[in-house]
């Protein structure tokens, strides 16, 4: 129970930590830095790398006294399928330019400018029940999850995945804070002062409750003497593994340059260690 609580200390903490560090960098070319580049490349890797060497094989060592049927297979396609039912938003470059407003001045620019900001906020509000979904998902995965050396690479991925989410999280706000021209008396810092307070709020409740809440209520139905539980544990892991490899999929599809690709070997490679 420690190892679990530990773990979603560390996947909590991350995701705060990415927000926080991108909102106060100040810097509008996030989405087009390299250093996003390498970022997603790493992140992919080591989703991949997860997905594929560390949970894959444990889950399907879990389903062994079930291996006629292919309970494997189709957790894992289950696992790809829940991610692709939620909008993966934070994988998209979310920006505000001025190009829809060439040629608009006066009250049409002004509106123009005010979509733009009212388009990026409901996008983040889509991201976060994105966020809350996986961290309830990776949860029931860690909660069931006896094993250690299952759990630590578990919680290592989580946790950048979450500091990447968080990360992209504040890019988005970055994109309303640096509207510099002012707008009719002030009107963006007051929405900017209302979507921040907002948000920092919610993302809050989401990286800190929804994961330690599923890990609580599964390590309070699991039972290790029942003969159920290596299905439970093996299904669950399965699900996970289809998950991270979705998403380690399209996350290196969004940008392919050397540095991506690169940078996503070099993590799969340390993370495949990692499963020796």
């Amino acid at each position: 129970m420690l190892l679990h609580v530990l773990s979603c200390v560390v996947i909590a903490t991350s995701g705060t930590i990415g927000y926080y560090s991108v909102s106060g960098w100040r810097r509008a070319d996030f989405s087009e830095s390299s250093f996003l580049s390498v970022s997603r490349g790493i992140i992919a890797g080591v989703l991949l790398s997860t997905g594929l060497t560390n949970l894959l094989p444990r889950g399907i060592k879990d389903l062994e006294p079930w291996a006629e049927l292919p309970i494997g297979g189709m957790a894992v396609l289950l696992g790809c399928g829940l991610v692709m039912a939620l909008p993966q938003r934070y994988f998209l470059r979310v920006s505000v330019t001025d190009e829809a407003q060439n040629g608009l001045d006066g009250p049409a620019a002004v509106l123009r400018r005010l979509e733009d900001i009212h388009a990026i906020r409901a996008k983040v509000e889509k991201l976060i029940p994105v966020i809350g979904a996986h961290s309830v998902l990776f949860g029931f995965c860690i909660g069931v999850s006896t094993d250690p050396y299952a759990v630590w690479p578990l919680t290592i991925t989580l946790s950048l995945f979450n500091l990447y989410e968080g990360m992209f999280l504040g890019n988005d706000m970055i994109q309303i804070a640096q509207q510099d021209r002012p707008i009719i008396g002030g009107l963006p810092e007051l929405i900017q002062i209302k979507f921040r307070l907002g948000s920092v709020s919610t993302i809050y409740l989401f990286y800190a409750l929804t994961m330690p809440l599923s890990v609580a209520l599964v390590s309070s139905i699991h039972n290790d003497l029942s003969p159920r539980n290596n299905m439970l544990q093996g299904v669950l892991t399965c699900v996970t593994s289809g998950m991270l490899t979705y998403l380690g999929l399209v996350g290196a599809n969004v940008e392919r340059n050397w540095q991506t690709i690169v940078s996503a070997f070099i993590a799969a490679g340390l993370m495949t260690v990692l499963a020796w």
